[in-house]
């Protein structure tokens, strides 16, 4: 014999039933969504990433004034969290893109002068392009050698002038061709490209001098020689008393 469900008695005089929740108690935050999105577009570094951040923040202040409408608390958390990470991705390989960057200017030069140092003038020539290899004679890279040894000295380091002090300190460059180099000698393959590098500071034994290469970039050395080690040198001025010494020198 089955029972009969009877209804709740009636709420006592001056007393209301109590009401449901207004909205939907299952519904998902769209700033959490769109926060885990973002979090993922690592196709867009730095932008995706803060804005990912952005969107999750939000997402967990309006999940937290909801009264329990909204879900997706462990979403944006986790949103939150990947974006974090990802930022951080981002900033250690811009770092690293710029150190190998730098490394980029600066080898070549620093081992074309160390070379010049141990007398090796057939690595001095590996640093140099191609065709300023075949240019230049084995007298003029003694010659060199010979006026750093006796105004600059031994080398120390290679750094970025990223102070430019040696544009300040009179440093120009000819119209017409690069550091020293006339143009209508260069008979470098089309697939290679030239750069003007950034001002250097060279330091040596007996001071530290400014100047600036001139560069070109082969992107077939990346295979061989590793992926950013792609920059061999067409010349090289340094300042010293006032004076450009430029190698090679102006033909």
């Amino acid at each position: 014999m089955t029972q009969m469900m009877t209804p709740p008695p009636p709420p006592p005089p001056g007393m209301t039933a109590p009401t449901q929740p207004s909205g939907n108690p299952s519904g998902m935050s769209k700033l959490a969504i769109a926060a885990l999105v973002f979090s993922l577009l690592i196709c867009l570094p730095f932008v995706a990433p803060v804005v990912g951040a952005i969107l999750a923040i939000a997402a967990l202040v309006v999940i937290a004034g909801s009264n329990g409408r909204l879900r997706g608390k462990g979403m944006a958390v986790t949103a939150l969290i990947l974006s974090v990470v990802v930022l951080s991705v981002d900033i250690v390989g811009a770092i690293k893109l710029v150190d190998a960057t730098r490394t980029m200017i600066t080898k070549p030069v620093r081992t074309f002068v160390q070379q010049l140092e141990a007398d090796d003038l057939a690595g001095a020539r590996a640093a140099l392009s191609p065709a300023v290899s075949k240019s230049v004679t084995d007298d003029e890279l003694s010659a060199f050698k010979s006026w750093l040894k006796d105004n600059c000295g031994t080398l120390i380091d290679v750094k970025i002038d990223g102070e430019l002090r040696a544009y300040q300190s009179g440093l120009t460059r000819p119209a017409n061709t690069r550091t020293g180099i006339p143009s209508s000698t260069n008979t470098l393959a089309s697939r290679q490209v030239f750069v003007d590098a950034p001002p250097l500071e060279l330091i040596f034994d007996k001071g530290t001098f400014f100047g600036a290469p001139s560069m070109t970039l082969d992107p077939e050395r990346a295979g061989a020689k590793g992926l950013f080690d792609i920059a061999t040198l067409d010349g090289l001025v340094i300042i010293h008393d006032g004076e450009v010494m430029r190698f090679p020198t102006e033909k």
